[in-house]
């Protein structure tokens, strides 16, 4: 494999790894620099692992079948990391440790991983967009505590037994123009959302809920779509009176259109929706 610690001003380019006995690519420390067209498969531990990358570009890599992850990065504070492929790993196809804080993350491209496609701990800042995560065991995106940035663009289908998108917390942010389809839930919440805007998103053909929240105490979800999914469209165990439920469309589910508990602030009557088995096709 290749190794470098607290390295700046670097391009590794057309490299092919394949075997390595840890990572393909280990650079410990804070770096900067390219890593551009890069093949890493099937080593013992991960395709490329990058502790602290604070500017540079990651682009064009290929990383498959490696015992670990595809790509795993602790803390991506800025730079472009586009365009890569991560397939039939052990556990997540792209890895974002401990925090995102900047930069640009998109256009890459994640399934048949053993965990999922894409995993990040903490979410601050940046775009992260034009993704696509197909057919991964677990969940297609997830992230556990989202504070900032535009997640947008982005594409998740297949996952059976896993969500589309999973989130733990929702604090503030946007997330926008984002497609479920084929995933045991399309997109769900687990905790709380207090902030921030979930807008335009689309829950299609999911085999349970189309959206689910668990808290809605703040911020603003409206413009989103349900449409054909195996359970209820919206499905919000608690909606606060600060929150924004506006806006929505519901269609053709076989559970309920809305299965919300609480008032919000503002939106009541705008959500709309037909068909839904279970009916409540308007909130």
């Amino acid at each position: 494999g290749v190794f470098g610690d607290s390295v700046t001003g670097f391009t590794l380019r057309d490299l092919n790894i394949s075997g390595a006995g840890g990572d393909g690519v280990f650079l410990n420390g804070t770096n900067s620099g390219d890593i551009l067209n890069v093949v890493s498969n099937f080593n013992s531990l991960n395709g490329i692992s990058v502790f602290v990358f604070t500017g540079g570009t990651i682009s064009d890599n290929t990383a498959s079948g490696n015992d670990l992850s595809g790509f795993i990065v602790d803390t991506f504070n800025g730079g472009t990391f586009s365009e890569n492929t991560a397939s039939e790993n052990g556990h997540d196809g792209f890895d974002l440790v401990s925090t995102v804080t900047g930069g640009t993350i998109s256009d890459n491209t994640a399934s048949d991983n053993g965990l999922s496609g894409f995993r990040m701990f903490t979410f601050t800042g940046g775009t992260f967009s034009g993704n696509t995560a197909s057919e991964n065991d677990n969940n297609g995106f997830i992230v556990d505590s989202f504070t900032g940035g535009t997640f947008s663009g982005n594409t998740a289908n297949g996952h059976e037994t896993g969500r589309g998108f999973q989130l733990a917390e929702f604090l503030d942010g946007t997330i926008r123009g984002n497609t479920a389809s084929g995933n045991a839930i399309g997109f769900g919440v687990t905790f709380r959302v207090t902030g921030g805007t979930i807008s335009a998103n689309m829950a299609s053909g999911n085999f349970g809920d189309g959206f689910f929240v668990h808290t809605l105490t703040g911020g603003k979800m409206s413009g989103n779509t349900a449409s054909e999914n195996g359970d209820d469209g919206f499905s919000v165990g608690t909606v606060g009176t600060s929150a924004v439920f506006s806006n929505n469309t519901s269609t053709n589910n076989i559970g309920l259109g809305y299965s919300i508990i609480g008032t919000p602030l503002r939106g009541v009557t705008t959500n709309t929706g037909s068909g839904n088995s279970g009916g409540e096709n308007s909130f």
